[in-house]
């Protein structure tokens, strides 16, 4: 999914949310251990959000090169499975103008930033200022132990569309595949609909987002259109779907 944290840091969708964040050892003994930073290409391949959700490792070429590459033209069609581990232990919480740091550094990871509207070199300053003006929305933070693993952003609107929000989504490139991304959308629906009362949500993806859209698609969202040339991503322009999901 995609989330600007104009409305939140790294998103298609300017009312998304997602970040990414510096490895901190974590004391917990019983909180997994973040992978090694992956090459940016297989990153961007896994693609949190965003949001992926994946669990098979992109195929190699005889280069030791991915398959599934995002190319100039984005990604190669391959098989994709959805991950069906229980997620690790986490806390999740709103997030505090001292978290700026952290999410700066999720937003500039290159396989996050390919799947969503984030321009490279993200100051933790830009992120502080987004933050503290934030009044709208609820932008919350997932950390297993010390480490900041995944994040999802909610924007309730207003007026005669006081009863629809829109949410965005990211996941620590080292963390996709994992179940963060169930765990984050399940807490946002929740905000969003037992307590907001809100009967329809909304989103924007990358077409060619494969694991983002298996994720939304499980949650009931359903595609509404498409965005043609949406936004520009490493020299091209690329559509987006924009998928809805309605309750009541």
């Amino acid at each position: 999914m995609i989330f600007k944290l104009d409305h939140c840091p790294g998103a298609l969708h300017r009312h998304r949310f997602a970040f990414h964040c510096h490895h901190v050892p974590s004391a917990d003994p019983h909180a997994r251990v973040a992978h090694a930073p992956l090459p940016w290409r297989a990153v961007a391949s896994r693609l949190l959000t965003g949001s992926s959700d994946t669990t098979e490792a992109p195929p190699q070429d005889g280069r030791g090169r991915s398959k599934t590459t995002p190319g100039r033209r984005g990604f190669r069609k391959e098989k994709v499975e959805m991950d069906t581990a229980t997620p690790p232990d986490l806390l999740i919480r709103a997030a505090r103008p001292q978290d700026a740091e952290a999410v700066a550094a999720l937003c500039c990871l290159p396989g996050f930033r390919f799947g969503t509207l984030q321009l490279p070199f993200k100051t933790p300053e830009e992120v502080r200022r987004q933050i503290e003006a934030s009044t709208e929305q609820f932008f919350l933070l997932a950390f297993a132990g010390s480490e900041l693993v995944g994040n999802v952003g909610l924007r309730h609107f207003t007026g005669r569309r006081a009863h629809a929000g829109g949410i965005g989504m990211g996941v620590h490139d080292a963390w996709t595949g994992r179940g963060i991304g169930t765990r984050l959308l399940t807490e946002i629906i929740e905000v969003a609909e037992r307590w907001l009362g809100l009967r329809r949500l909304e989103l924007t993806v990358y077409t060619d987002n494969v694991p983002a859209l298996a994720l939304y698609r499980r949650f009931g969202f359903a595609e509404e259109g498409t965005h043609r040339g949406y936004a520009l991503r490493d020299g091209v322009l690329v559509d987006a779907y924009t998928m809805a999901r309605l309750t009541g």
